[in-house]
């Protein structure tokens, strides 16, 4: 038996958290790189700008609601580390399923 008995909604909520700063960095790294706006030869639209901050948030919502899950509590003190490192192990092997994107 595993150390740690995840609810499937916690293990679904860090799929969504890892998947949200994938956009997030995929986003970023279409965005011209930051020299080239300060030097003028590249411009960072509104659109673009909105729609990274839009990720952004997203990935901080679904951050919280990994964090703020009732199941936490029943971790035992210092343990904390040892279950996320679990959570997240169980999100990687969710996302390697058939039909469910790696990202």
């Amino acid at each position: 038996m595993a150390e740690f008995d995840v609810p499937d909604r916690v293990v679904a909520a860090m799929v969504a958290f890892v998947a949200a700063g994938a956009e997030v960095s995929r986003l970023a790294a279409a965005h011209p790189r930051p020299t080239e706006i300060a030097a003028g030869k590249a411009v960072l639209t509104d659109e673009q700008r909105e729609e990274w901050r839009a990720a952004l948030a997203e990935e901080r919502r679904l951050g919280e609601v990994v964090r703020n899950d009732p199941w936490w509590t029943e971790v035992a003190p210092g343990r904390r580390l040892a279950a996320e490192a679990h959570v997240r192990d169980l999100a990687k092997a969710t996302r390697a399923e058939p039909g469910i994107p790696d990202r």
